[in-house]
């Protein structure tokens, strides 16, 4: 079944699964409200240069999320400093890139390329729907800062600084986990549910 005909809970069913506390899940239902439905077969690259084939095309970012989550457990695994965030690594690696076209529905015509602010906006997002939440400040702290790299972090107009880069341990671990997804060189197997094949 594809992505656009299922909930956003049911896409990430198996990565939800690993979430254990109840605020964490409750916080992914909300912000899974306003999220417009266009990013469900939306590709991961708008323009495929910064992607491998498997998150390219119709799916691809739900597809490049998925990868994200895989590879952000496997370093929570390598990295007992940071077992106590797991779940809120968890949902920030599922919210992480869900804004990247935050103006599909209203917009004439899809944006041609990504937002390149769109960690912030999601970031924004999570800490105005959840403004007393520990977890939420965690989360939202994860996502604004997932890119990392200066040359996607730096308006290439003006210089400035769009999205603040990551300082904390936490924080790289979602980072490199985008990274190695992004690489073209890598790309995993889905099956025809669109989930990782794990063999």
């Amino acid at each position: 079944m594809p992505y656009s005909q299922k909930t956003w809970q049911e896409i990430f069913e198996p990565e939800i699964r690993s979430i254990n506390a109840t605020d964490v899940r409750i916080l992914l239902d909300n912000v899974f409200d306003k999220i417009d439905p266009y990013h469900k077969e939306a590709p991961a690259s708008s323009t495929g240069k910064y992607h491998p084939a498997c998150s390219n095309g119709k799916g691809g970012l739900i597809r490049h999320i998925k990868y994200v989550v895989a590879l952000v457990r496997e370093l929570i695994r390598a990295t007992p400093e940071v077992e106590n965030e797991s779940d809120e690594l968890i949902a920030a690696a599922i919210l992480h890139d869900l804004l990247k076209y935050p103006n599909a529905s209203t917009s004439t015509s899809v944006e041609k390329y990504t937002v390149a602010d769109h960690p912030t906006l999601m970031a924004n997002m999570v800490r105005t729907l959840f403004p007393s939440s520990e977890k939420a400040k965690t989360i939202a702290r994860l996502v604004e800062c997932h890119q990392g790299r200066k040359e996607w972090n730096t308006d290439r107009k003006t210089g400035e600084l769009i999205n603040r880069p990551p300082e904390k341990q936490d924080e790289y671990v979602l980072h490199y986990a985008d990274i190695l997804a992004s690489r073209k060189w890598i790309c995993p197997e889905f099956d025809v549910d669109g989930n990782i094949v794990v063999s």
